[in-house]
C-alpha cells in the first residue's frame, strides 16, 4: 500500500514560505467505495434476484419456492390449530360460567329456604353482578370475545401489512 497522506489544518510553520503561484500536490489516485444493499420483506426474493440465485446454484430457485410453500402451509396449520384452541375456550369458559351461576342459585335457594335470606340475597347479587359485568365486557369489545393470545403484540404470527411501494423504488415503468 502506499503511503497514508495526513491531512491537518495546523498553521504553516516558519521556515521556507511557498511561492504564491505554486499548488500543493494533489494525489493522482482517487478511491471510491461504494456500498449496495437490498433488503426485501416475505419469503420469496423479489425476481431479479431470485434469477441470480438460480446462475449461481442451479435448482436454488425451486428450493426457495418450495421453502416458501412449506412456510405458508406451516402458518396455515399453526394459525386453524389456534383458531380450534380459542373456539375450545370459549366453549369451557361458558360451560364453568354455567356451572358456576347453578350454583349460585342452588345456595340461595337452600340459604332462603333455611332462613338465611340475607346471605341469600349477597350471593344472589354478587352472581348476577358477575354475570352482568361479563355481558357488558363482551358488549364493549362489539359483540366478540377476541381469540387473540393473551400475551397481545408479538405473541402470535405475524400478520401481513400492506406496504405501499412508489415507482421510483421498483424501478418499474
Amino acid at each position: 500500500m502506499g503511503k497514508k497522506r495526513e491531512l491537518s489544518r495546523r498553521p504553516p510553520e516558519s521556515g521556507p514560505s511557498r511561492p504564491e503561484n505554486e499548488t500543493p500536490q494533489i494525489p493522482k489516485e482517487v478511491r471510491l467505495s461504494v456500498l449496495q444493499a437490498a433488503a426485501f420483506s416475505g419469503p420469496l426474493p423479489p425476481p431479479s434476484m431470485y434469477e441470480q440465485n438460480e446462475v449461481v446454484l442451479e435448482g436454488s430457485a425451486e428450493r426457495i419456492l418450495s421453502m416458501a410453500e412449506k412456510e405458508q402451509r406451516h402458518r396455515v396449520d399453526w394459525e386453524g390449530k389456534a383458531l380450534e384452541s380459542a373456539s375450545g375456550e370459549t366453549k369451557r369458559g361458558q360451560w364453568l360460567g354455567f356451572l358456576v351461576v347453578i350454583i349460585c342459585l342452588d345456595s340461595t335457594v337452600y340459604l332462603s329456604a333455611y332462613g338465611h335470606e340475607w346471605v341469600a340475597a349477597v350471593i344472589a347479587g354478587s352472581c348476577a353482578v358477575g354475570i352482568l359485568g361479563r355481558f357488558l365486557q363482551g358488549r364493549s369489545s362489539g359483540g366478540k370475545f377476541s381469540a387473540r393470545p393473551a400475551g397481545g403484540e408479538g405473541s402470535g404470527p405475524e400478520t401481513p401489512r400492506n406496504v405501499e411501494v412508489s415507482k421510483e423504488q421498483t424501478g418499474v415503468d
